[in-house]
């Protein structure tokens, strides 16, 4: 896969891709039932429950403030994550854009998702821990233009340098494999539960297959939370060496493709009130950040030109103007 798929992973497509997401969130914000009080309502009050005393009297004073205008209020917020969409897939201003998508991002985290629910019994990455927006915020940092692209990936250059980028994908998937220790999240009935009831809303075919999948597991609960703690494990701490990176972050996409298809039902997606894809898709392009593109023995800037993700150098005068990168 370090071939021609490491050559496609360039910080623009990774950067047009997290700005797919940010449409896609500000289509879902237009929906019906976004633009009544009762999203709202439900919005602040479940992120009140876990958030800590001090932030509660914030979360009261928002409810009340977007409650008595829920659909201009929500228009606002769809409007501001569109306007995010469209300037990370044109490429214009994209310092800013990404500047706007973290703070933007870690708002909705502490206020809209309850700072991802992380206090909440049996709270766990398969459940959406920790939170898709914090997810955002961290995309877009890794995101963060370089002038120069020429590492062996993306995550290599910009804000947060590689060992940096690696340690925080690390921390990510240790941390939520701790989550799995709560005895909600690892009781025998558990994640059978949490599977089997994500279905609630949905079609029925889908409905039909979270009940199943929790039928499965049924009272493996134990076991099954054993297996993803220890998978998330080797998904964090195997990126930390070279050999291993590759194979690390292959099986940090299938879990993220686990817990977003069976875990979250992509945020609820086909219930008509799902504000974002859940953490699937943009733990997956957190991955292909981090993904190298060429062999990283090859020291930065001396590998061949037509290397996967080495930057072809024209000396001066002798080529086209330089391009802006990112």
């Amino acid at each position: 896969m370090s071939g021609p798929f490491g050559h496609r992973l360039s910080r623009r497509r990774l950067q047009v891709g997290l700005g797919g997401l940010w449409l896609l969130d500000g289509c879902l914000q237009l929906q019906p039932h976004m633009l009544t009080e009762a999203f709202f309502v439900s919005m602040f009050e479940t992120a009140n429950i876990s958030l800590p005393s001090w932030l509660t009297g914030v979360e009261v004073h928002l409810d009340t403030l977007t409650g008595a205008h829920p659909a201009p209020w929500d228009v606002i917020f769809a409007g501001i994550q569109l306007t995010l969409g469209v300037m990370l897939i044109t490429g214009r201003a994209v310092r800013p854009a990404l500047a706007a998508s973290m703070a933007w991002a870690l708002g909705v985290w502490v206020f809209g998702e309850g700072l991802g629910g992380l206090s909440l019994s049996g709270a766990n990455a398969m459940t959406g821990a920790p939170g898709a927006a914090a997810l955002y915020a961290l995309a877009s940092l890794l995101l963060w233009p370089a002038a120069a692209d020429d590492r062996a990936a993306v995550a290599d250059t910009g804000m947060v340098r590689g060992t940096g980028s690696r340690i925080i994908w690390a921390g990510l998937w240790v941390g939520t494999a701790g989550l799995w220790l709560e005895y909600q999240s690892h009781m025998a009935e558990g994640p059978g539960g949490q599977l089997g009831g994500v279905g609630n809303g949905e079609p029925g075919w889908l409905a039909a297959v979270n009940h199943w999948a929790g039928s499965v597991v049924a009272s493996h609960g134990p076991a099954l939370a054993g297996l993803l703690g220890a998978l998330q494990l080797v998904a964090g701490l195997g990126v930390l060496a070279p050999p291993t990176r590759r194979a690390a972050l292959g099986v940090g996409i299938g879990l993220a493709g686990l817990y977003g298809l069976f875990g979250q039902d992509l945020g609820g997606l086909l219930t008509g009130q799902a504000n974002d894809p859940g953490t699937g898709p943009v733990l997956v392009l957190i991955a292909l950040v981090l993904w190298p593109r060429r062999n990283s023995g090859a020291a930065p800037g001396k590998g061949s030109a037509h290397d996967p993700g080495v930057a072809e150098r024209v000396p001066a005068g002798l080529g086209p103007d330089r391009q802006a990168v990112g």
